[in-house]
């Protein structure tokens, strides 16, 4: 999925999943729409027996069907849950293209016409790079499929036929201006829907991220515990949390400063993110603890992950500045779902196995 260079690495996924669900939401309306444009279109032409333009049946049958050919087929496409996502943006410029085509492909033959055929053509066809320039959901880049493709290529047919390019300027210059405003729309709807959505990811990182660690903070943590729990009920896919401790961490802060504490914790928990699957989540639980959070995990395999990280600590000192690196240690409890008690109570059991191993001797870890 195409991103800007704007939008920071860490929140990529994120609008992916975002733009994904906008092109499927704008390509499902702008299908109805053009269904429906299409439908009255296609109806007062039976009820009347002739078009208003003046041309060959096969090309008026030409200009007409696809539009609603591609409506209906992005709706069934839609609505019968066709897999994958990556077509919707293919399906948005095709509903997109075959108006544009519908749309100039009739100016052309209005433009020999002139008179009220004309007039009604050029209104339609200036509303229409309007609404092409609102599907164009990727900036100015998103306007050569819908606008200046079909534009451009009206103008070659036009000079092809003969029509002199000034006076086609002249006659074009309402087109020109309204590509020219529907661009500049186009680009500020677009920037500023990218500013909306990082203020947005920004404001929720900041609600659900732990500001000197990075990790997942306690609210974020409770609401993956809830996910988890819901998900186990689905599935039955046993979990497990375990809660660390850092064993004697006032000392650290007592003798070298809160600085040097904040050091200790930082690198804490980039040494549990990198001794941890990538499925696992790892939040700061409060003050010099940490909870994790280990998917479709028992207890054997939560004990072989918490001796893991329990290692971690203890095998490489701490640098914290000037002063000599310091030793740290971590006492770890673990609680297994049993499918039945509250999140809290869970994360409360995992708790009373931190307090036994911290009443054992502290650096080792315990099951509830």
């Amino acid at each position: 999925m195409f991103a800007p260079a704007n939008i920071p690495q860490r929140f990529r996924d994120a609008y992916a999943r975002s733009e994904q669900g906008l092109i499927r939401d704008v390509m499902v309306k702008g299908a109805w729409v053009v269904l429906f444009v299409s439908a009255i279109t296609n109806g007062s032409v039976l009820i009347r027996g002739r078009s208003l333009i003046e041309a060959d049946p096969t090309w008026g049958l030409a200009l007409r069907l696809p539009p609603l050919v591609v409506s209906i087929l992005a709706l069934a496409m839609h609505y019968g849950r066709f897999p994958g996502s990556s077509w919707s943006m293919p399906m948005l410029r095709l509903i997109s293209l075959s108006a544009m085509w519908s749309i100039f492909g009739s100016l052309v033959f209005a433009y020999d016409q002139g008179g009220s055929a004309f007039r009604m053509m050029t209104e339609l066809a200036i509303l229409s790079i309007f609404c092409a320039a609102l599907v164009s959901l990727r900036g100015v880049r998103g306007c050569v499929i819908p606008l200046f493709l079909p534009l451009s290529t009206f103008v070659v047919v036009m000079l092809y036929q003969g029509h002199p390019p000034l006076e086609l300027l002249l006659k074009l210059l309402s087109f020109i201006s309204a590509t020219v405003i529907a661009v500049l729309v186009t680009h500020v709807l677009y920037h500023r829907r990218i500013a909306e959505f990082l203020a947005r990811q920004k404001l929720n990182e900041m609600s659900t991220i732990d500001s000197l660690t990075g990790l997942m903070n306690r609210r974020a943590m409770t609401e993956r515990l809830d996910s988890e729990r819901a998900r186990y009920h689905r599935l039955s896919h046993s979990f497990a949390v375990v809660l660390l401790d850092l064993d004697h961490f006032k000392r650290v802060n007592d003798n070298f400063g809160h600085q040097a504490g904040d050091r200790v914790l930082r690198e804490v928990a980039n040494r549990l993110k990198l001794h941890t699957r990538q499925q696992d989540c790892v939040g700061r639980w409060g003050g010099e603890e940490f909870l994790m959070l280990l998917p479709d995990t028992g207890e054997q395999g939560a004990m072989t992950a918490a001796e893991k990280l329990r290692t971690a600590l203890q095998q490489h000192p701490f640098e914290i500045g000037d002063a000599p690196p310091v030793s740290q240690t971590g006492s770890f409890g673990i609680a297994i779902y049993d499918g039945r008690e509250s999140a809290s109570r869970l994360v409360a059991r995992a708790d009373q196995a931190l307090y036994m191993a911290k009443e054992c001797g502290r650096n080792r870890v315990v099951v509830a």
